[in-house]
């Protein structure tokens, strides 16, 4: 199954306020974490070993523009490539 994700990426005086709001209010959310049993260190361990696998990392090379580079630069500081 594909899953299309749209992202805006806004600079910090173009952040419309209803976005502003909805930020403000899951962060003033307090968690229910009651439902949600402890794990064993058995479960622990292996969510671990999981978690592990799962994040092996493919190396992945892309070609851009110098303009296109010191835009990233300019939007997310010294962590532009993540952002990217």
């Amino acid at each position: 199954m594909s899953k299309i994700v749209k992202t805006i990426l806004y600079t910090e005086g173009d952040i419309p306020e209803k976005a502003k709001q909805q930020v403000t209010e899951a962060a003033e959310k307090t968690i229910d974490y009651s439902d949600i049993p402890e794990m064993t260190g058995n479960e622990f361990q292996e969510t671990l070993a999981e978690i592990k696998r799962r994040t092996k990392k493919v190396l992945f090379s892309l070609r851009l523009k110098p303009e296109t580079i010191e835009g990233w630069k300019a939007l997310a500081g010294n962590g532009y490539t993540t952002v990217m």
